[in-house]
């Protein structure tokens, strides 16, 4: 009963040959490529819990999108009392969705940009080739 159910359970990819991740040398040795880990595996090498959360991990980050980020800083004017721009700089990020609360999430997780806060976003175009 036990193995009935733990068959049932099973991925559909059981083995290297079934992944996604898995380029085939058809050699006489039965070897391939393995793009999840780099390196040379089995056709008939298992299929193991490390090897999916690596595959879902990495497919997490391919589905991040580029953004370019204004990022400012203020100070205080003595003078007048009112924040006057200190600082401004463009970086290039990647986020999962193009949103204004995605690209704050990502900002405030980078302790180098602290004190700086959003002043707009985009998506950057790709420039056509002649």
């Amino acid at each position: 009963m036990t193995q009935s159910i733990a068959s049932q359970t099973r991925t559909q990819r059981e083995t290297c040959i079934d992944c996604p991740k898995f380029r085939n040398f058809y050699d006489e040795r039965s070897r391939g490529w393995c793009s999840a880990f780099d390196k040379v595996t089995r056709t008939h090498h298992p299929l193991t819990l490390t090897c999916n959360a690596t595959i879902a991990i990495q497919s997490k980050v391919q589905s991040r999108q580029t953004v370019m980020v204004e990022l400012i800083t203020h100070e205080l004017d003595i003078n007048e009392q009112h924040p006057m721009p200190k600082d401004s700089q463009t970086i290039e990020i990647g986020v999962p969705e193009v949103s204004r609360q995605a690209v704050e999430q990502v900002i405030s997780a980078q302790k180098e940009f602290s004190g700086y806060y959003v002043a707009r976003f985009w998506e950057p175009y790709e420039e056509d080739e002649f």
